[in-house]
């Protein structure tokens, strides 16, 4: 009787102590196969962009990506991309991929550099349209790849409206520049550029007519600085409305930058602004 009741008693701490335990493992186990469930278009987006199935190393110490772990608006997620490691002629960056994998279109930008080694940082705003990972993957000039990912808890994002609001605020294909208090030529300097524009995913409703808004979006972007490519950016729906991208650049010297954006229905705008130091002290406006 003794030894009965000591068992049961026993037991029954044995199973009050493994519970937590068995808890905890049963949530590891659902987290991981949450995890694999949302590697698993990964593997064909990979094969879609290289054909030939490469090595992607670890990006850590190479590509920082910063984006939150939960976003408050799915329509507009903002998203930086920090290189690392030093640029030189023999080593540097030669593309720069930014992939939404549970997107309906999972590039959020492809932006390539032309040889130019002074870009340093890269931001924009994307949308998400389910919890997935994101992910920064830079491509060498050597054909050696790294990539940097982070999960995010987002969705409805391409469905989202686009704001009407602010619609006849300016003309599509309006763009904005904007500089930092001082640009010192030689130096880093961090630039953005605003681009009017809907970035209609197709997958938006019209609230009057109940009819789907038609794909209507940015697909090329080219940034020059005095006839120099700073980078050339393929992108898709996942581009927030009104893209957003601030980046670096080393000025030479004074000089021109321009911006050249397509559209997916051919539309063409082009704008370009005459960049000139500024002495330490006196702010660079925004340049309309």
């Amino acid at each position: 009787m003794t030894i009965s009741r000591t068992f049961r008693t026993g037991s029954l701490l044995k199973i009050l102590v493994l519970l937590p335990v068995l808890a905890l493992l049963a949530a590891a186990g659902a987290n991981a196969q949450s995890v694999n469930q949302n590697e698993k278009r990964w593997p064909s987006i990979r094969d879609f962009i290289w054909d030939h199935k490469p090595t992607i190393h670890d990006g850590a110490g190479v590509i920082e990506l910063d984006i939150t772990k939960r976003a408050f608006d799915a329509a507009i997620v903002p998203v930086s991309m920090k290189v690392l490691v030093p640029q030189t002629d023999e080593r540097f960056i030669k593309s720069l991929f930014l992939i939404i994998d549970n997107n309906p279109s999972p590039l959020g930008g492809w932006f390539r550099f032309d040889g130019n080694r002074n870009v340093s940082t890269l931001s924009t705003r994307i949308r998400i349209d389910e919890y997935t990972y994101v992910r920064a993957i830079v491509e060498m000039n050597d054909g050696e790849i790294y990539m940097t990912k982070r999960f995010v808890k987002a969705s409805g994002g391409c469905s989202a409206p686009t704001p009407k609001a602010s619609d006849l605020a300016m003309p599509l294909g309006r763009m904005k520049l904007k500089l930092p208090d001082t640009v010192v030529p030689g130096q880093s300097n961090t630039a953005q550029i605003l681009i009017k524009h809907p970035n209609n995913s197709g997958l938006q409703i019209d609230n009057i007519s109940l009819l789907h808004v038609p794909a209507h979006y940015v697909q090329k972007i080219k940034v020059t600085y005095n006839g120099s490519t700073v980078f050339d950016l393929v992108s898709d729906i996942s581009l927030s409305s009104d893209p957003s991208i601030h980046f670096t650049f080393v000025p030479e010297k004074e000089g021109e930058m321009k911006v050249h954006v397509v559209d997916t229905e051919n539309m063409k705008f082009t704008q370009n602004w005459t960049i000139k130091s500024t002495a330490k002290g006196k702010k660079s406006a925004t340049i309309y």
